[in-house]
């Protein structure tokens, strides 16, 4: 899509979203960005925060519209909800004061109300993890379930794009504790909502452990079923300050399926099992590729690598996700995929592994109470 753009294209597309009293103003939209390329328009549009429901009404109003023009066919739209601004009367919220050092308190970390916390690791960036963590915490959900997120990565925040959600969290004026926010049902606490958006987390390991405390003991998560865990990658201070701590009931390990993947994910496994926390079995993301003209599977990165581990290791493997262009799409535009897309076969395959972890979980607790 990296082509010169159209100069008349360019003062047409700006002066239609300058226009007041309209679509777009009613709405509280603006054009953040576009590309255009072979009459298929890409627009990054600006706007509050917004249901799914009112993103794919607005979304099917710009395609209505757009496809009128002669230079568009196709329109495909991004919301972004990152610039939200305060009106005249509203104040800012309080400064949370996120990432002091921790305190020297032998008292658990575990919030009282949560049943079951689940740490998702890769031990490796790139591979999936916290688009995984946000489908599950749906997946859960739509089972009834009362399900919270603690985004750990503080170098690295992907939940709040990924439940599209950027509001920044209160404090309870009641228990002076902080309310997470809430999208799609899910509660969940990041980094990514208490720092202006390009600021960089440069912090030693005593504020991020400080960081992760707080989310952990501060903030006010009431009764949850599961409290998910999104560590960042890696073997380091999070993930040994949350097991030594938080008295987390277990975790699952998801990587994909080439070598250079696998080699951090074990590291994650033996971390895990030195800390004598449960494993409940591995999950092989983007495991082929498929064609979204025709079908078509391919091996991309290899297939059946993380199986293979499994089985070397005595570990369930949960279950395989293939790579979608769907799952990018959805993603970038803060939607889970099995949400926006729950026909596909990676949607499938996902519910597949949540059955399959709960079943895991259901038969360890068994396992436990007849010892």
């Amino acid at each position: 899509m990296n082509v010169p753009l159209n100069e008349s294209f360019d003062d047409k597309i700006r002066a239609w979203f300058s226009e007041p009293s309209s679509f777009v103003s009613e709405n509280n939209l603006s054009l953040d960005s576009y590309k255009i390329h072979q009459k298929e328009l890409l627009l990054v549009v600006d706007s509050p925060p917004l249901s799914p429901d009112k993103q794919k009404h607005i979304s099917k109003f710009f395609q209505n519209f757009l496809s009128s023009w002669d230079e568009v066919v196709d329109v495909k739209t991004i919301f972004t909800s990152k610039k939200d601004s305060l009106s005249a009367n509203e104040k800012p919220p309080p400064d949370l004061k996120i990432g002091r050092h921790p305190k020297n308190e032998k008292k658990p970390l575990r919030p009282a109300l949560v049943d079951k916390i689940i740490a998702i690791a890769s031990g490796k960036g790139g591979v999936g993890k916290s688009t995984f963590v946000s489908n599950m915490a749906l997946e859960l959900n739509k089972r009834g379930l009362k399900v919270g997120i603690i985004d750990a990565d503080m170098h690295g925040p992907s939940q709040p794009t990924l439940l599209n959600c950027f509001k920044k969290p209160m404090i309870d004026p009641e228990t002076k504790k902080i309310s997470p926010s809430i999208s799609y049902g899910i509660k969940f606490i990041s980094i990514g909502l208490l720092i202006p958006e390009n600021q960089a987390v440069i912090w030693r390991g005593p504020m991020l452990m400080g960081a992760l405390e707080q989310f952990l003991k501060d903030v006010n998560w009431g009764q949850l079923d599961f409290l998910i865990i999104d560590l960042p990658p890696g073997t380091g201070d999070v993930q040994l300050t949350l097991s030594q701590k938080a008295d987390i009931d277990g975790s699952v390990i998801i990587s994909t399926p080439q070598d250079v993947a696998l080699i951090d994910a074990r590291k994650a496994i033996q971390m895990f099992e030195r800390l004598n926390v449960k494993i409940f079995g591995l999950v092989e993301n983007m495991s082929t590729h498929i064609c979204s003209k025709c079908g078509h599977e391919d091996n991309i990165f290899g297939n059946g690598g993380v199986k293979m581990e499994a089985k070397t290791l005595g570990l369930p493997l949960l279950g395989e996700i293939p790579l979608d262009k769907k799952i990018r799409e959805d993603s970038d535009n803060g939607i889970p995929f099995v949400e926006a897309n729950p026909d596909i076969k990676a949607s499938k395959s996902f519910s597949k592994i949540v059955d399959s972890l709960l079943e895991k979980i259901k038969r360890y607790e068994t396992t436990k109470d007849t010892k």
